[in-house]
């Protein structure tokens, strides 16, 4: 080609384009990419330092009272033994919780978004919250959307607050309903007016669209009075996540057994988002449920003999132990109704 034509189209920014020019545009994009110190370096896996951990606080991912949060097993072995579980417990499929957990966050220490969606239940005390709040904080480092470790019910509220701002939308109302309809009292205009205090209904801080496009979602539900609605919301982000391959995170620190039982959001919700457990794939369009659970010894055999004075042994002060019974019951009841 002419060498006047070729300097005629390089001033107007057209050039010749090689394939070792499209290398180095590659290589310079490539180079432009943050990553974290120690990330994606042989031996030596992502960690977080104190500067990682206040960040994290201050984007309220974390609550500050969470900010050296550390999934510990040796942590977790020490309150088992505190509270003396061992004794008068066996602890089921304890082996497989913790492999659960640590591979969750050896594969987000990675670099990499697990792929499979969970259900994850254990006694309070197991270490969930600081599973919870270590992979936040590693998402975090890891520049990922990410947000703070919520319930079900707050992020239903979410939903519904959500919800309502777009039906206002449609129906052509005044974005400014709290303005419109703001009824606080001057006190000083109005000598001798009252003012009575109204309900105030504090939101979370990252949007329900945060929650439903976080690159790995951890959550939790709270307690078994609270099964429809949650179950109901958990359903929500299953279908909206999970159309989008991303992975939902669920802790639960009671039976699942009263939320499947419950005929009515069996069918319509736990049969849709439960992964059976004859599908050996990964999807995040499922939960895979994992259960760690405490089961009561035989108070008279021998192991529990040598283990502690039985004595002192009494099942039935066992709170938790006749709650579980009773949310049990209080399922079945439902379902015979």
């Amino acid at each position: 080609m002419n060498k006047n034509i070729l300097d005629s189209l390089s001033e107007m920014g057209i050039g010749k384009t090689t394939n070792s020019s499209i290398q180095h545009l590659v290589d310079r994009e490539d180079n432009k990419e943050t990553k974290p110190e120690g990330y994606n370096k042989p031996g030596r896996p992502l960690t977080l330092d104190d500067a990682d951990r206040i960040a994290a606080v201050e984007m309220g991912l974390v609550r500050k009272i969470n900010i050296n949060a550390k999934f510990d097993t040796n942590t977790i072995k020490k309150n088992v033994q505190r509270y003396g579980l061992k004794k008068y417990y066996s602890i089921e499929h304890y082996d497989e919780y913790i492999a659960v957990c640590s591979n969750i966050l050896a594969t987000i220490r990675s670099g990499q978004v697990p792929i499979q969606s969970y259900i994850i239940g254990a006694p309070n005390g197991f270490g969930k919250s600081n599973f919870a709040n270590e992979a936040i904080m590693l998402m975090n480092k890891l520049n990922w959307n990410c947000v703070p470790f919520t319930s079900l019910t707050e992020i239903a509220e979410l939903w519904v607050h959500t919800e309502n701002r777009l039906l206002n939308a449609v129906n052509r109302l005044d974005y400014n309903i709290e303005a419109e309809n703001d009824e606080t009292v001057d006190l000083e205009a109005s000598p001798g007016v009252i003012y009575k205090k109204k309900p105030k209904i504090i939101l979370p801080r990252y949007s329900w669209s945060e929650y439903i496009n976080a690159d790995c979602l951890i959550c939790y539900f709270t307690s078994f009075e609270s099964r429809n609605i949650e179950s109901r919301i958990l359903h929500r982000l299953m279908i909206e996540r999970g159309t989008k391959g991303l992975p939902t995170i669920v802790c639960i620190s009671t039976s699942l057994n009263p939320y499947v039982k419950d005929a009515a959001l069996k069918q319509h919700i736990w049969d849709e988002i439960l992964l059976s457990s004859k599908v050996k794939r990964e999807t995040p369009a499922r939960l895979k449920h994992i259960s760690c659970f405490k089961k009561i010894k035989d108070p008279f055999s021998k192991e529990t003999r040598k283990e502690g004075d039985i004595n002192n042994y009494d099942p039935s002060k066992d709170y938790e132990l006749i709650e579980e019974e009773r949310l049990e019951k209080e399922a079945a009841n439902i379902k015979r109704e």
